[in-house]
């Protein structure tokens, strides 16, 4: 049994408060211990062929932080754990020691006026950016990924010039990601969420990294078989153009979704 990918939520906490995502809205916020950590790498780290840690939440953000990186760096340096990407804001405060494949860095503000407004970690812009730098230093395998929206509409030129000389690779969406959830219309395509899995930090499964409110709940790593199958029952459901529950206002999943493209 093998599946393309699997999300492991460690945390619920974030310490941000993006106006594109709901997630510090959720209460109350989990946390999986680092004992749990280390039971769920067990179970999804033979099953799955790119792991990534940190969906909506982000484990850089706990004051312990350094003791899940040790259980990751254990599992990865031992061969456990298949290709591993670490997703962050950032916003942490001391110098963090992580392993993994890669660093994905999310900033979705690139001035200090809408970063304060939309993202609201404290320090500011000056701060997630010199930390980004600092994991590129560190690490040498890091991308920045910025999503356009209305408080970020055209961010190319600033991102360039904000990593100009710095080892990173940069990535920019267009997608339509609503992840607020208003009702919209258009031609739906299966989504692709629905080719891996989004684990809780109580080992619980969802069908969406963007259900901030775990609503679409549908089995758990305890029994990971049965999940599985009841995934592909909604990927079935996708196909024959079914999107009930919470893809029925989702327009992640249209046929005019833009696009991805990188400018570093």
């Amino acid at each position: 049994m093998e599946i393309d990918t699997v999300k492991l939520n460690i945390t619920d906490k974030c310490g941000a408060r993006c106006a594109t995502c709901l997630q510090h809205q959720v209460t109350p916020q989990k946390t999986m211990t680092p004992d749990y950590l280390r039971t769920v790498l067990l179970q999804v780290g033979s099953i799955c062929r790119h792991l990534f840690i940190n969906g909506t939440g982000d484990y850089l953000s706990l004051p312990n932080h350094q003791e899940y990186s040790d259980v990751i760096a254990e599992y990865f340096q031992a061969g456990k754990l298949p290709e591993t990407s670490i997703t962050t804001n950032a916003g942490y405060y001391d110098r963090p020691r992580i392993w993994a494949s890669m660093i994905v860095c999310s900033l979705n503000a690139v001035t200090e006026e809408t970063f304060d407004r939309h993202i609201g970690i404290e320090g500011g812009l000056h701060r997630v950016v010199a930390n980004i730098k600092q994991l590129a230093a560190d690490h040498g395998a890091v991308q920045v990924h910025s999503l356009k929206w209305e408080g970020n509409p055209d961010p190319d030129e600033a991102l360039l010039q904000l990593f100009d000389g710095v080892p990173v690779s940069i990535r920019v969406s267009e997608k339509v990601e609503n992840q607020c959830q208003s009702l919209v219309t258009g031609d739906r395509v299966p989504c692709e969420y629905l080719q891996g899995l989004t684990v809780q930090p109580d080992g619980s499964i969802r069908r969406c990294s963007h259900d901030f409110f775990a609503s679409s709940l549908f089995g758990h790593i305890d029994d990971i078989e049965t999940a599985i199958e009841k995934r592909d029952q909604i990927m079935e459901q996708h196909r024959q153009g079914i999107f009930p529950g919470i893809c029925e206002n989702c327009n992640f999943n249209i046929a005019e979704h833009g696009g991805i493209y990188w400018i570093k």
